[in-house]
């Protein structure tokens, strides 16, 4: 089982303990996306290696309007989705890396739909970490090549980055989890 596999299974394991603690989000890159991402900058080490953190700011270059309003409506119907627990629709909306990883965390013969729909049994007990997170337009897309962060202020007042590449022509979600900036 590879760094991204145990990620995710902790990821799992430890979504309901931090929705009972009263946590909505996670500062946390739990998939360790530092392979995919590399960053120009420093990044911050965690014990699954590094994760992008205030750097990805300053990542590739700012993407045309176009670009902005491509990946902010990929980036919003993943996070409908979620919301609405609708998850072959969220997979559609993920990279085939991504969801590839995602199935993985499920039985031999499962999919990726039934792998986020086992990590956010009980529904009830998820419903606030599926919630819609981002309060307004995003604030940036920045990207190099295929890859790209879209940055983004959260409703709890934090600001947010996730990873993003494009496959087929389409802005795809890259990470389960976006990462917490910095302040």
């Amino acid at each position: 089982m590879g760094r991204r596999q145990i990620a995710l299974v902790l990821m799992a394991v430890m979504l309901p303990a931090a929705l009972a603690a009263g946590c909505g989000g996670s500062d946390s890159n739990a998939s360790g996306n530092s392979e995919k991402t590399k960053p120009t900058t420093e990044s911050e080490p965690t014990k699954f290696g590094t994760r992008p953190g205030r750097e990805v700011v300053n990542f590739g270059e700012e993407a045309d309007q176009g670009e902005r309003e491509a990946a902010f409506g990929d980036l919003e119907e993943n996070y409908r989705a979620r919301e609405a627990g609708e998850w072959a629709k969220q997979c559609a909306s993920m990279t085939l890396e991504q969801s590839e990883e995602v199935r993985e965390t499920t039985e031999p013969d499962g999919t990726c739909a039934s792998g986020l729909r086992t990590q956010a049994s009980p529904l009830a007990k998820s419903k606030a970490f599926r919630a819609y997170p981002i309060q307004g337009p995003i604030e940036a897309f920045r990207v190099e090549n295929d890859r790209g962060f879209v940055l983004y202020q959260g409703k709890d007042g934090n600001d947010y980055a996730m990873a993003m590449k494009k496959e087929d022509g389409k802005w795809l979600v890259d990470d389960l989890i976006p990462t917490k900036l910095p302040n």
